[in-house]
């Protein structure tokens, strides 16, 4: 059984599948808990995404901070800078696990090769239309020169 790509779940969650595959997708996943289980997966991601959730009950800042003693927080703040570097190095070594454990940077990339495929359309059809207007310059002055016997002016 050929499973459903994350590109094809993503495109089906968006509603941005033709009819013949969006019923091609809804069949397979009438029989397929695994693909079933990956769209809720991607729809809670995308939620997430698009309306993050303030009112988590674990705060990572209150966690971190509930661990640094006040102590070792004004050792940090008043040491010199090799200190911080090594703080800001942890705390971003942190969340690196985080994102990539929560497959973040995934669906980042995906939204921004949609977005890049998106302005790559925009670009081509833009050029498109500058070429259409150029050749009908081009074929408006050719007209003129002929009516005026040849002369450009």
């Amino acid at each position: 059984m050929k499973h459903i790509t994350d590109d094809e779940i993503l495109a089906y969650i968006n509603f941005e599948l033709s009819d013949d595959m969006n019923s091609n997708v809804e069949n397979h996943l009438a029989i397929c808990g695994l693909c079933r289980s990956q769209v809720t997966f991607l729809q809670e991601l995308t939620n997430e995404w698009e309306n993050p959730s303030t009112n988590s009950d674990t705060n990572l800042a209150d966690i971190i901070m509930e661990q640094l003693s006040e102590t070792e927080l004004k050792k940090l703040t008043n040491s010199n800078s090799s200190n911080i570097k090594y703080l800001h190095f942890v705390l971003a070594a942190a969340a690196t696990i985080i994102f990539s454990q929560l497959d973040v940077i995934d669906h980042i990339i995906t939204t921004s090769n949609t977005a890049v495929g998106y302005s790559s359309k925009t670009v081509y059809k833009t050029s498109s239309s500058i070429e259409k207007g150029l050749l009908y310059l081009e074929n408006f002055s050719i007209k003129l020169q002929f009516k005026n016997g040849g002369e450009s002016k």
